[in-house]
Order: C-alpha cells, then structure tokens, then sequence
C-alpha cells in the first residue's frame, strides 16, 4: 500500500466538525485568557487572546 492511496473507512473531517473544534479551541484560550488576566494585565491579556481568537475564526474557513 502507497502512503499516497486513501484508506477505506477514513473521510476527511466536514467543515461542521472543523467549525465546532474551532469553537471549542476558542472557548479554551478565552478560559486561560480569563484566568491568567487575575494574575497580569487583564486588558492587555484579554486583548492579547481575542485576537488569537480572531484569528482561530478566520484562519480558514471565513466565519467573520
């Protein structure tokens, strides 16, 4: 077998799943965004993770 060949039984992710880990990934960053802000500056650490988050959203699949 070529490592070039699909496996049968295996699909790529859909984009529905892709969305949902991006999502999910987010909602992490936002806790750990939330949590290291007690312990630095809140605003420049918040500001710091939205646009990771911003950029999560964006990076392929155009959500805004």
């Amino acid at each position: 077998m070529r490592f070039h060949e699909p496996v049968k039984g295996l699909t790529q992710p859909s984009s529905k799943s892709k969305v949902l880990l991006r999502i999910g990934i987010c909602y992490h960053v936002f806790k750990l965004a939330r949590e290291h802000a007690r312990a630095i500056d809140a605003v420049s650490t918040i500001h710091l993770h939205s646009s990771l988050i911003q950029y999560l959203l964006t990076a392929d699949t155009g959500l805004m």
